[in-house]
């Protein structure tokens, strides 16, 4: 019995090598079952079509899509109640007009005692000298945006008429979106990170050999690391236009209500 056991473990780990290899046939057959495999398991995995392979339930790691999404919506709820340096409308009357707008926004009141943590997900020992690390963010300040503003304005004013002037608001963007870049970039990384587990992970499934496994990862990894940078770079870019360019929207709302508040402040100050 131990020795018909021992002979079955031997069958099928020879097995699991797959086929003959010895020629350059063999060897382009070969790596064309796994390519073939690669490219089957990743359309299903895009397409969260998981009940197109017992894959998926061994593994949740394959399962991108749906950990896209969930990091998608993790990182708009951070933006929406900790992408801020202040909170607006905490002070102001519930007629307030600003307190009205900004209202909408949900602070969480469960977050961390040290911060708001901009990485969700492990570093991937492959990746960790492009990763963002870990940190942790202030939440946003619930009281002192008025007293902000009043002394950015009163420090800021020169021989106007009393008009504010327009490169405020590009500075109050700045400030108010610091924190922007944590997050994008914690954001970024853990997409990369997924994306990249999901690689490894599934080129172990459909290619066993470890050596021929360790030739095709060493292959892709320039061009993955190329892939992986330009999201840095491109995020890096984004963020650089949204905070540091000149702030600018077609939104008719907010230039109806800049021009109304403009015509109320003249008619006052008239």
């Amino acid at each position: 019995m131990e020795i018909n056991k021992k002979l079955m473990t031997c069958k099928e780990s020879l097995k699991s090598l797959g086929a003959d290899r010895e020629t350059q046939i063999e060897q382009t057959k070969y790596l064309l079952a796994v390519v073939t495999e690669f490219q089957r398991i990743t359309s299903h995995a895009l397409d969260a079509k998981y009940s197109g392979d017992d894959v998926f339930d061994h593994h949740p790691s394959l399962r991108l899509a749906t950990l896209v999404v969930d990091r998608n919506e993790t990182f708009a709820e951070d933006i929406a109640a900790n992408g801020h340096k202040f909170c607006f409308g905490t002070s102001q009357s519930p007629d307030d007009p600003i307190a009205e707008v900004v209202s909408e926004v949900d602070v969480s009141e469960e977050e961390p005692e040290d911060g708001v943590a901009v990485r969700t997900t492990e570093n991937h020992s492959d990746l960790e000298e492009i990763l963002y690390d870990q940190v942790h963010l202030d939440e946003p300040e619930e009281d002192g945006v008025l007293d902000w503003l009043k002394d950015l304005h009163e420090s800021s004013r020169g021989f106007g008429l009393g008009m504010p002037d327009p490169s405020l608001l590009a500075i109050t963007m700045r400030k108010q979106s610091f924190k922007w870049t944590g997050l994008a970039l914690g954001y970024i990384s853990d997409i990369v990170t997924i994306a990249h587990t999901f690689i490894c992970d599934l080129l172990e499934i459909v290619c066993p050999d470890e050596r021929v496994r360790a030739g095709l990862l060493s292959r892709l990894a320039e061009n993955l690391l190329a892939k992986y940078k330009k999201a840095y770079s491109f995020a890096e870019f984004l963020l650089d236009v949204e905070r540091s360019g000149t702030p600018t929207t077609l939104n008719h709302y907010f230039n109806d209500n800049l021009e109304k508040w403009y015509v109320e402040n003249l008619i006052d100050v008239s």
